[in-house]
């Protein structure tokens, strides 16, 4: 109901409104941290995490050699 992260596969037909629209209603959410993108065509994803200031940091991962590190939950 107030989730912390969401996880997204992007598809062609709504990408703009994910990364648009959707996401300004998922930052409405107090709890939510941190949204994560991915690309189902290209070695891309993006990550988009609420910093202690209250702003959005966006990275870009576009190689199979990085690593994504998940700031909303330990694993």
């Amino acid at each position: 109901m107030n989730p912390t992260l969401m996880v997204e596969v992007l598809s062609q037909s709504t990408k703009n409104y994910d990364q648009g629209d959707k996401f300004l209603y998922y930052r409405s959410i107090a709890e939510f941290k941190e949204y994560i993108l991915i690309s189902p065509t290209e070695y891309r994803v993006i990550q988009c995490v609420k910093t202690v200031e209250k702003k959005w940091l966006l990275t870009e991962y576009q190689s199979a050699d990085e690593m994504l590190n998940l700031e909303a939950v330990e694993f």
